[in-house]
């Protein structure tokens, strides 16, 4: 297993969880059976299981060394009850697809059955397969799965992943199968592990860093917003945006990504001289890309220069082959350059695209009004001046995506596609009214009213009476979708009140519902169903150097909705009609914070409470980056910060130290290691000799000695 694939794993294991309620009745325990319910809850979404069945294995048949088993175990242990669930078939007769997935969801529930196809499935690319697959022959690969009820193999691995492969406690393995059919087909074993578990071990131990990653992630799914913090250069922002792509799923690259053309290969190589192997610890440098031949060439220290086309480039990219065993060296060349195009396209391309993602900065004058809302000058679309207009701003309008995103995965697809149609209707319905306007000044909205609309917003129309033309009215497009959502007929002149109460629209539903009825009168292009349920999906905002704004004028009421996600809080200003702020559950806010910069505004404890804080450190990337990172001028100015040499007392090491990523030769960008040193690295310590952070009579002459 590579690394990414087992960082993804883990990142799906996090986000997955599962509560088990025992309802096993007395004559179920009379006749040694056990009975549960187990509740998946995947990001906030909770999937309950039939009855699922579990036999005490003294009265299964071809369980081998029972005796054994209870001693080990205690005085019951608790199998699959292949009479209950006829799962367990041989390889070639197995379908998970559909005699497993459908005998633990519960009938019609395709959200359910697409969460646990993601577990296991035919095709054996299921996270349960994938994290187990090292220590499994291809004949065993549906061993576990066929044998086992998944919420038992889900609560193992999420254990083996918390202790980051240090031994799990034998009470994760009492449910799970060790052989049966007298022991012909074993998927684990007692005394020593078998090879899935120890395989599975010994990954999760290789990856300290990448589990330290996962860490952080899922404090981000619990907290909703974090601040990384540290001192410059140890990468915050980047880590930033790495967690912003698992955690909006731009990690896993959908199908509509998993594509390439000969541009994408071109443009993603332009400026690129060198190219690390899949394995990371080799180089690859680019010597020529030729769209003519549709060829890069490129050479490695220890071989001459070589071809790899971009077709197979292609290849790769689509199907992510550098996640299996590669064949040879053209292989290996074309894995590597997909790999490295893949991980730029997550980053600088594919999220900065996203609607899910938004990244901002903070600065010493900015406002609530700059980021949550504000007041605005427009003109007036009937011509008649200048309106001041409230409107949402960054995290308004990014939290109204999200809010809506939620409420529409929870919709079916008949009132998705309901909102669709009578959006296109409005839209028409405004052009009309439009049109109508330009020629004759108003337009009227029923026969048995002196009421007209006599302008038109982005968000909604205005509308006036004859009798005092100058006294406008707004008739806005928001209340307009809400009498849609939930429709409501005037039978009688008192059920106004009643409604206007309900719709918070009092004094105006007559005329709401008279426009509401004309658009519902134009035919619209599209027919029902017109659309699948919506993805429920996580948004990510960013903001970079969060502690150089007033946090506390910045955020206003927002601090408490920080807290109480889903709940309302009231803005100062009104925007459609109302002053209401929500900040929905798949908001997540990254926050990155310099602690060598004392210069900026102090972050006050009710925010501090708000925020889980997360430090990032200057680490040693030798073993990532070998010869391109500067380990001896690492050493050298990570000496400086030292208590007893020349750190002031008044300061900690991890908040000043600078961070790895100055230490990184970019000579293929023009920046050598002796230019980094010379006009990034020496200038910012020197002007920490200025702060009083580094201190000494010999400060100066020891940082300007420093060499590469």
């Amino acid at each position: 297993m590579t690394i990414e694939e087992l960082k993804l794993c883990i990142t799906f294991f996090r986000r997955l969880n599962i509560d088990v309620v025992d309802i096993t009745t007395p004559a179920d325990a009379s006749n040694q059976n056990k009975v549960v319910l187990a509740e998946y809850i995947f990001d906030g979404r909770k999937f309950k299981t039939r009855p699922l069945y579990y036999k005490e294995v003294s009265g299964l048949d071809n369980v081998r060394n029972i005796d054994r088993l209870h001693k080990y175990f205690g005085d019951k242990v608790f199998w699959l009850d292949i009479q209950k669930h006829d799962w367990p078939k041989p390889s070639g007769e197995s379908d998970l697809d559909h005699l497993v997935v459908n005998g633990i969801m519960q009938e019609g529930d395709e959200n359910f059955k697409e969460l646990l196809l993601q577990l296991a499935n035919n095709q054996q690319s299921g996270f349960i397969q994938k994290i187990t697959r090292d220590g499994r022959s291809g004949q065993y690969y549906h061993n576990l799965e066929n044998n086992n009820h998944w919420h038992d193999l889900v609560l193992f691995i999420k254990e083996a992943i918390a202790k980051k492969g240090r031994n799990v406690e034998k009470e994760f393995f009492q449910h799970l199968i060790f052989n049966w059919d007298k022991g012909k087909r074993t998927s684990l074993n007692l005394e020593e592990p078998y090879k899935i578990v120890t395989d599975l071990y010994k990954n999760l131990q290789n990856i300290q860093p990448d589990m330290n990653f996962a860490s952080i992630e899922s404090l981000l799914r619990y907290k909703k917003q974090i601040i990384l913090q540290g001192p410059p250069g140890t990468g915050k922002t980047k880590l930033a945006k790495e967690l912003a792509a698992a955690l909006t799923g731009i990690a896993q690259v959908s199908s509509k990504h998993s594509e390439i053309t000969d541009h994408d290969i071109v443009v993603s190589l332009s400026n690129v001289h060198k190219i690390r192997t899949v394995a990371g610890n080799v180089q690859y440098e680019i010597i020529n890309v030729d769209i003519e031949d549709k060829t890069v060439l490129l050479k490695k220290s220890t071989e001459s220069n070589a071809f790899t086309t971009f077709s197979k480039i292609k290849e790769f990219y689509q199907n992510k082959f550098w996640e299996s065993n590669i064949a040879n060296n053209d292989d290996r060349r074309a894995a590597a350059i997909a790999k490295y195009i893949f991980d730029n396209r997550i980053t600088k391309q594919i999220l900065q695209n996203s609607e899910q993602f938004k990244l901002i900065q903070f600065h010493p004058s900015y406002s609530y009004e700059d980021f949550v809302r504000g007041i605005v000058a427009k003109p007036n679309d009937n011509g008649s001046g200048i309106l001041y207009v409230a409107e949402n701003k960054t995290i308004a309008t990014f939290a109204e995506a999200a809010k809506k995103n939620q409420e529409d995965a929870n919709k079916g697809i008949e009132q998705i596609s309901d909102e669709v149609i009578f959006a296109s209707q409005l839209e028409q319905f405004s052009e009309n009214v439009r049109d109508e306007i330009d020629r004759t000044g108003e337009f009227k909205i029923g026969e048995d009213t002196s009421a007209k609309i006599v302008g038109l917003l982005t968000d909604a129309f205005i509308y006036s009476f004859d009798k005092r033309r100058d006294i406008k009215y707004t008739l806005l497009f928001s209340d307009l979708k809400a009498i849609n959502s939930q429709p409501m007929d005037i039978a009688r002149s008192i059920d106004v009140r009643d409604i206007e109460q309900h719709l918070s629209m009092k004094g105006k539903y007559p005329y709401y519902f008279r426009v509401y009825n004309l658009i519902k009168g134009i035919s619209s292009p599209y027919k029902l169903p017109l659309v699948e349920n919506k993805e429920f999906k996580n948004y990510v905002l960013i903001i970079d150097e969060i502690n150089r704004a007033n946090l506390s004028s910045v955020l206003g009421e927002l601090i408490y909705a920080l807290e109480y996600r889903s709940e309302e809080v009231e803005s100062m200003y009104e925007v459609s009609g109302s002053n209401k702020l929500v900040l929905p559950p798949n908001l997540y806010i990254i926050g990155t914070m310099n602690t060598a910069d004392r210069s900026v505004g102090h972050i006050d404890y009710a925010i501090r409470r708000r925020f889980a804080f997360v430090s990032v450190e200057p680490k040693d990337l030798t073993a990532e980056l070998g010869a391109a990172f500067h380990k001896s001028l690492f050493d050298q100015v990570a000496a400086l910060f030292n208590h007893e040499m020349n750190l002031s007392q008044e300061f900690d090491s991890k908040d000043v130290q600078l961070g790895h990523s100055y230490f990184i030769d970019k000579k293929d960008e023009g920046g050598s290691m002796d230019i980094r040193l010379e006009y990034e690295i020496k200038p910012i310590l020197l002007e920490y000799v200025k702060d009083g952070v580094l201190v000494g009579d010999n400060i100066v002459n020891k940082i300007k000695s420093l060499t590469v």
